[in-house]
């Protein structure tokens, strides 16, 4: 039997690595079979964009997120919604590795923001929302930026969507010499 075939947009693609996991990802259950197939990326640094289209073969989207409109996005990714949104939005004024008063900065602060932002994207574009949306960030989130991780839980559950937080350790995960710990957002709309 085929494959189920999963669409999936990245915003925050960076050079596409979570593109290419997911990529590779393949889940099977007695004969039935399913994969993601990137629709493509989002990111504003152009670099960035030109090595996800090189290393995912998927188009990508230069844009500053905070200046995307919806229609731009529509036309960016098409009619029909991504069935699944990977998300790794900038971290930098979450970090514990910048101190606090650096993390008030206001470029740092707009940064933030850039979550709530995108959530309004995804659940304004089209007339339905995407049905599974994932969130990845560090752990600082929680403290320095629990107004926020707050304003996207609200955000989310007034759209339909069933919500769980938690944190993970992406060392642990992929097996790595290191400790990599991870905040991560999973939202599926009911």
């Amino acid at each position: 039997m085929a494959d189920r075939v999963y669409t999936e947009l990245h915003f925050f693609c960076g050079i596409g690595g979570s593109a290419i996991g997911s990529q590779k990802a393949r889940a099977t259950v007695q004969e039935h079979g399913a994969r993601f197939h990137t629709i493509g990326g989002i990111d504003f640094d152009a670099a960035a964009c030109r090595d996800f289209e090189r290393l995912t073969g998927a188009p990508a989207l230069c844009a500053d997120v905070h200046k995307l409109e919806p229609g731009e996005l529509l036309r960016f990714a098409g009619s029909r919604r991504p069935d699944a949104v990977m998300s790794s939005p900038p971290c930098k004024g979450f970090s514990r590795l910048l101190s606090s008063k650096h993390a008030q900065e206001p470029k740092y602060v707009e940064m933030n923001t850039l979550l709530t932002r995108a959530l309004f994207l995804l659940c304004s574009t089209w007339d339905e929302p995407p049905p599974l949306m994932f969130f990845e960030n560090v752990p600082g989130i929680m403290s320095r930026g629990k107004e926020i991780v707050d304003q996207a839980i609200k955000m989310l559950v007034a759209h339909g969507y069933a919500v769980d937080v938690g944190n993970h350790d992406c060392g642990e995960i992929g097996n790595l010499a290191q400790r990599r710990p991870r905040w991560f957002m999973v939202a599926r709309h009911r």
